[in-house]
């Protein structure tokens, strides 16, 4: 009679075996814990259990082991190489790297494979047999009991494909995560597979919370056909369905709140959570920071207005107004996505492919003027060369202001000095990011020339783009890029418009109370008064009872006549909500007493 693998029970399995021979269900978690926590190669090993337990034990169990036959380190990283073999004889390769964050492990899901993978050893001698769940384990254990150092990440790409071994290696996945063995966070562990469609998408409905890499190896289905003859079964359309499922049944999300907490809150916690990510993070803040240096040594300009979030209750009306949270995460993907533009339009402006490109066009020299005489009230100054301003300029007086009283009334009156940006066929720069090429690519799914763009690259890049199909272009895109920047002006009225009258209905709920606020704007007519939570609202002259007020436009501020009282830009105040014109879309405030 042949002994059971004793390995492969999971911890209800177990339980079940210990009663069907007699035992008491306790014995279970004794046991348990020896061949998973305390990874015992031998029942002797078991020093809580009777001598009969342990040689029932060993009459009808086994415990199945891996042996070493080599271990390589190497020289120049800390990574450390392991070659098993099984107790048939049948060998398996593993994989140890270290890291700040922890160690990690690369695992065989199978001896020997047959996917047939051009560039993989592993296949040369087809599929031996499939791994149970106890030899996945021992990998792991045994490494960990060389090393002296727990494992904390596993990465099932070894030998074999995971998923040509499912029930196994689903198997091993809850025994690796279970709470009675290492109990590694199911987070920290992923399954690179070849592509197998439906064992993906049945992985999926097991809703685990592993980590799914897809080794695909070239970027459309003729090479890969060539490469991996599982693509002749599933194209890479079928594949990217596949793992669009698995993303919704799982729900595996990266938010902009958790890097932030990561990188700039240092939050213990979610670095732990996310640690095998926390590497790759912060070298995306590095190289965000390197490309951002980069282009505010060319003049790049950044208005840090805030953006208004509304937040709605299931009926359309607000329940809260504040601002958009831009922070060291959502400032590293638009750097990135900066980037990623400027390369886009650079590459096929030299092309000479008909494209639409994202233009800003050097301000009117008449409006930079007008702001150069009106910031020298404040001791501010414009170097204007030539009737121009370099943007390098206007980003010098931003940086300048920042922080001062002025630096909203400044700062708008220099945005609204600039020109529009729009998109054209013609690649004439964009002034106020101070980049010769620019275009719209990265959001195609909520910005139509993002779309656009898109096609002429499909095209181009599948080799389509021929005589006719950039006649047809020449012929199409003046009027979209006409359409699209005619457009986008009334998408942005609409927004502005929606988000003030948003505004309107919430201050409604809250006439009468009392907010402390800063003086945006003065004018001969009253002054603006703007919330944290971005609501501005006008307080007019007429509503200052307590003495005659005069508008001093040199210095944008009113003052009494008879107390010399006065309010002024940045000016912190309390002020009470007095009414609200929803068909106006305007605020009206009062000072409070």
């Amino acid at each position: 009679m042949s002994k059971k693998d004793i390995c492969s029970y999971n911890y209800d399995e177990l339980k079940e075996e210990m009663l069907v021979i007699g035992e008491k269900a306790f014995r279970s978690k004794q046991i348990y814990e020896w061949l998973h926590v305390k990874l015992a190669d031998d029942f002797d090993e078991m020093t809580n259990l009777s001598k009969a337990l342990r040689e029932k034990l060993k009459k009808n169990y086994e415990i199945c082991k891996v042996k070493m036959i080599d271990h390589q380190i190497s020289k120049v990283d800390p990574t450390e190489k392991f070659l098993f073999e099984l107790e048939d004889g049948n060998m398996v390769e593993s994989v140890l790297m270290k890291y700040n964050y922890g160690n990690s492990v690369c695992i065989s899901s199978q001896a020997g494979c047959r996917m047939g993978c051009r560039f993989c050893a592993s296949t040369i001698g087809g599929l031996v047999r499939s791994l149970e769940p106890s030899e996945m384990l021992r990998q792991i254990y045994h490494i960990q009991k060389i090393t002296g150092e727990r494992v904390s990440n596993v990465v099932v790409m070894g030998t074999g494909e995971p998923l040509d071994n499912y029930d196994n290696f689903v198997k091993f996945i809850h025994m690796l995560s279970d709470e009675h063995g290492l109990n590694i966070s199911q987070r920290n562990i992923t399954i690179s597979t070849c592509g197998i469609v439906p064992k993906i998408k049945e992985l999926a409905q097991k809703h685990l919370q592993i980590t799914l890499a897809i080794s695909l190896h070239s970027p459309n289905d003729e090479m890969r056909r060539g490469l991996m003859p599982i693509a002749m079964k599933y194209s890479i359309d079928e594949l990217l369905d596949a793992c669009h499922y698995y993303f919704k049944e799982t729900n595996r999300r990266m938010t902009y709140t958790n890097v932030k907490k990561i990188l700039a809150d240092k939050d213990a916690a979610v670095i732990e959570e996310y640690k095998e990510l926390v590497p790759m993070f912060e070298k995306m803040a590095e190289l965000a920071a390197i490309l951002r240096k980069k282009r505010m040594k060319r003049g790049s300009i950044d208005f840090d207005f805030p953006e208004t979030k509304v937040v709605l209750d299931e009926d359309g009306h607000p329940i809260d107004i504040k601002p958009y949270d831009r922070n060291v995460a959502t400032k590293l993907i638009e750097d990135f996505m900066l980037i990623a533009n400027e390369t886009v339009a650079e590459d096929y402006f030299w092309q000479e492919i008909p494209f639409v490109y994202r233009t800003h066009d050097k301000p009117d020299s008449e409006k930079i003027a007008k702001l150069s005489t009106f910031i020298n009230n404040f001791g501010y100054t414009l170097h204007i060369g030539a009737d121009e301003v370099h943007p390098k300029e206007l980003q010098k007086l931003l940086m300048k202001v920042d922080g001062t009283d002025e630096e909203s009334l400044i700062s708008r009156l220099t945005l609204r000095s600039m020109k529009q940006a729009r998109y054209t066929t013609a690649c004439t720069g964009h002034f106020g990011l101070a980049a010769n090429y620019y275009c719209h690519f990265t959001s195609p799914i909520r910005r139509y020339p993002d779309l656009q763009i898109h096609r002429i690259i499909k095209e181009n890049i599948r080799g389509r783009m021929n005589d006719n199909r950039r006649e047809h272009y020449e012929s199409i895109l003046d009027a979209v890029a006409k359409q699209a920047s005619e457009t986008e002006r009334r998408a942005e009225e609409a927004e502005r418009e929606t988000v003030k009258l948003k505004k309107c209905e919430y201050m409604s709920n809250h006439i009468g109370e009392c907010f402390e606020g800063v003086i945006s704007g003065v004018t001969e007519w009253g002054f603006f008064v703007e919330l944290p939570n971005t609501v501005e609202g006008l307080v007019r002259v007429t509503d200052l009872t307590d003495d005659f007020y005069e508008f001093y436009e040199d210095t944008y501020e009113l003052a009494g006549s008879a107390t010399n009282k006065r309010y002024k830009l940045g000016q912190k105040i309390k002020v009470v909500v007095d009414s609200t014109d929803k068909i106006m879309r305007t605020i009206d405030f009062k000072p409070a007493e």
